[in-house]
């Protein structure tokens, strides 16, 4: 379960983990102040927000989860074109021949029992 740990655990967790995080004595000692309000509850820190780019502007380096072969807007773009489509568009390519390939031969096989 995400976040099942107790209260006292991660009071703990904050009072060891938080001045580590300092270079210089004066950043230790600011990070240690820092979880002791918290773990009062005289501060509260919010998790950081989804800082990646989005899809559209990371498409060219292959990391476009809603089209991992980098081939919407190619002709537009010039981007991933070949030579050096990229391995993610190289795999692709060799897993759907492979699946071809393999419906063929299974075609064939019933055709070969029938």
């Amino acid at each position: 379960m995400v976040g099942g740990m107790a209260e006292a655990g991660r009071a703990e967790l904050r009072a060891r983990f938080y001045p580590a995080m300092g270079r210089k004595d004066e950043q230790r000692a600011y990070f240690a102040a820092a979880a002791e309000q918290v773990n009062a509850g005289e501060l509260e820190v919010l998790p950081f927000g989804d800082l990646r780019r989005p899809d559209e502007h990371r498409k060219h380096q292959g990391a476009n989860t809603l089209d991992p072969a980098g081939r919407e807007g190619q002709a537009d773009s010039g981007l991933n074109k070949s030579p050096g489509q990229g391995r993610k568009a190289g795999r692709l390519q060799d897993q759907q021949e492979r699946a071809a390939a393999k419906a063929r031969r299974a075609a064939a096989a019933e055709l070969a029992e029938a």
